[in-house]
């Protein structure tokens, strides 16, 4: 299932939820030119400076990336005026065909190739359910029906618990910050 949450007058106003994101063709967006990532960054960093913002955190799901190279060439070109802790989503192997060993080796490469005084790839994330809205958080009782036809469901544990303790340790062995999503109350203690 997924959201799309509308204003008081029924309209669209920006947020997708879940499998909601999926009606948006991520493959056009991530055609920018170099130049279209350099100028939007930098209209970005303008409008955090304004702010008094100088440090941000970035956690992709490799959806919508820029290329990490250009945060290199926007320090090299001394345009780099924000601090930058980025990160990355760790997906379960069913949804990335990739383990969390793979993926946790491809951010510790990034690191040591885009490592500079302004940018360091620092993060991993784990995602251990869903949100409350969609009933995808995972609880200890299941969610009451509103229309009573709904099933009787806990909401959604992704993944599997051994890989997700293995994959938080690995990146804890390897000096990462780990987030770790987990909305609902089984979800939490779990995590």
């Amino acid at each position: 299932g997924g959201k799309i949450e509308l204003d008081e007058q029924g309209e669209l106003w920006g947020t997708l939820k879940e499998n909601a994101t999926r009606l948006v063709d991520i493959e056009s967006i991530k055609h920018y030119k170099d130049e279209e990532y350099l100028n939007r960054f930098i209209k970005y960093q303008n409008i955090l400076h304004s702010y008094g913002i100088t440090t941000i955190s970035l956690i992709d799901e490799e959806k919508l990336e820029m290329p990490l190279e250009l945060y290199r060439r926007l320090e090299i070109d001394n345009k780099l005026k924000l601090k930058v802790v980025y990160g990355v989503t760790i997906m379960p192997y069913d949804v990335c065909k990739k383990t969390i060993c793979e993926q946790i080796h491809h951010l510790k490469r990034n690191r040591i190739l885009y490592k500079t005084d302004l940018f360091d790839v620092a993060t991993t994330k784990f995602f251990a359910d869903g949100i409350i809205d969609m009933e995808t958080a995972y609880l200890f009782k299941p969610y009451e029906s509103i229309d009573g036809i709904s099933e009787k469901v806990n909401g959604i544990f992704r993944g599997d618990m051994l890989e997700l303790k293995g994959g938080i340790g690995m990146a804890n062995r390897l000096e990462f910050n780990v987030c770790i999503h987990a909305a609902g109350d089984f979800a939490c203690k779990l995590a």
